[in-house]
């Protein structure tokens, strides 16, 4: 069946779901649990709980993606996984700003099956073709984190479930 630029076939549908999964799945274990565990622990001012929080999240996001060291050469994996570490501080700040987890989970679903149609590849680390795309993604987790969390905004952020 043929839908324009879309057309149904088994690779499509899978990937949808694939992507639908690991968004899903992976924004609540991040960002639904470890972001706000993390916060727990943490002594300090919200700024501190909150930056904290932010980036081990994203790190430990980052680092759950070499598990496809089985399945990609390790060049391939190691941008992957250097390229989700800014990924997954872009979504905790996503989540810390909105207060809800659907909108990490929409973008991260966007952007999985989004590396699908321009890479046609299952893992998002054939998404990298050099080192200046994932600097170029710490950029924009940077600018995004200053411009979401500048100091007047984090004082009206609820820390999740903690304040």
């Amino acid at each position: 069946m043929n839908l324009g630029i879309l057309k149904y076939d088994a690779n499509n549908v899978s990937f949808f779901m694939f992507s639908l999964g690991s968004a899903i799945l992976e924004e609540y274990g991040f960002r639904g649990i470890v972001f706000p565990k993390v916060m727990q622990v943490v002594k300090g001012s919200s700024f501190r709980k909150l930056m904290f929080g932010i980036t081990i999240s994203g790190v430990l996001f980052g680092l759950i993606h070499f598990q496809n060291i089985f399945y990609q050469p390790f060049l391939v994996t190691f941008q992957q996984v250097m390229g989700a570490i800014p990924f997954g501080i872009l979504m905790a700040v996503l989540y810390a700003r909105t207060s809800t987890i659907l909108i990490p989970m929409l973008f991260h679903f966007v952007s999985d099956f989004n590396s699908y149609f321009t890479t046609n590849s299952f893992f998002a680390g054939a998404f990298y073709n050099s080192w200046w795309q994932v600097l170029i993604n710490y950029a924009i987790a940077l600018l995004a984190a200053i411009i979401f969390l500048r100091p007047a905004v984090v004082n009206k952020i609820k820390l999740i479930n903690h304040d």
